[in-house]
């Protein structure tokens, strides 16, 4: 009651009004410009380095191309000043940034349904992120080396014929290796992998009594492996004959064999984690 309304029509009112209305009109702007540069950074990585791919999508690269030309108009038209307010100056930059986000919108979305084939294509592409993947195909085969324990648990390199484990460990690679593209040399090194894996189950399926030299002679997994086989077939036999005895004997003379052993301490360590599980 001691204060009289405030009047709109005055002109400290009206600036304020318009101030706000600017501030509000430059925070849109900003945004657009924002998501634009955004989009703008992650593509021009993509195609603005990598011919391969962009060869590959024409399409997604002329919407970045188109874009981009947009986006330097944007730029050249707001930057001839230095004053914030320059963004407010150009009448048509809310229109042509919207276009730039669509375009480059355009070559996100192509790119993406272009990742997502190759992943159809070969499906450990999925434990490989977008960047890393698109990197790898356009790199080609050495692209995808620093890459390979993403794909194949273990594996460290490939080369010479022979798959080189993390831990030290190196089997031979059964049969060539295609190298016409990165993902077909990748497809056939599964393929070599899953048959060489196999032949070094069956080598090592013979428990040799000397298992200081059954464990110098093959791969880790092929000895796990081995040793559930083989505990398997004993607890079936076992079963049939009604006694137990049997195959406890057997598990604890060859845990005091590899407790003894000094050779090959991984491999002794993950066998004696195998047999103390099966006793």
């Amino acid at each position: 009651p001691h204060f009289k309304d405030i009047d709109s029509s005055s002109e400290v009112y009206r600036r304020r009004e318009v101030l706000s209305n600017d501030v509000d009109e430059l925070r849109r702007r900003l945004d657009l410009w924002s998501d634009a540069q955004r989009r703008w950074v992650h593509l021009d990585a993509i195609f603005g380095s990598n011919a391969d791919i962009g060869d590959r999508l024409p399409q997604a690269k002329n919407a970045f191309s188109d874009g981009s030309r947009t986006f330097d108009r944007c730029r050249d038209d707001c930057l001839e000043s230095c004053r914030v307010r320059a963004l407010l100056e150009v009448a048509a930059l809310p229109e042509s940034l919207e276009a730039v986000s669509r375009l480059f919108g355009d070559a996100q979305r192509w790119l993406g349904e272009f990742l997502e084939s190759m992943r159809s294509e070969f499906p450990r592409f999925y434990f490989v992120g977008d960047d890393d993947l698109l990197g790898m195909l356009g790199g080609g085969i050495e692209g995808a080396r620093p890459h390979l324990t993403k794909m194949f648990a273990a594996l460290r390199d490939v080369s010479g014929g022979r798959m080189f484990s993390a831990d030290g460990e190196d089997v031979p690679l059964s049969g060539s290796l295609d190298e016409s593209s990165c993902v077909a040399w990748l497809s056939s090194l599964e393929r070599a992998m899953r048959i060489s894996v196999a032949q070094s189950l069956k080598d090592a399926l013979v428990i040799d009594s000397d298992l200081e030299k059954w464990l110098s002679t093959h791969p880790t997994q092929a000895l796990c492996s081995s040793i559930q086989c083989d505990w398997a077939c004993r607890m079936d036999a076992a079963l049939d004959g009604g006694s137990l005895e049997g195959p406890s004997q057997v598990l604890v003379s060859r845990l005091a064999s590899l407790s003894s052993a000094t050779s090959s301490p991984l491999k002794r360590a993950q066998l004696i984690v195998e047999l103390a599980q099966q006793r």
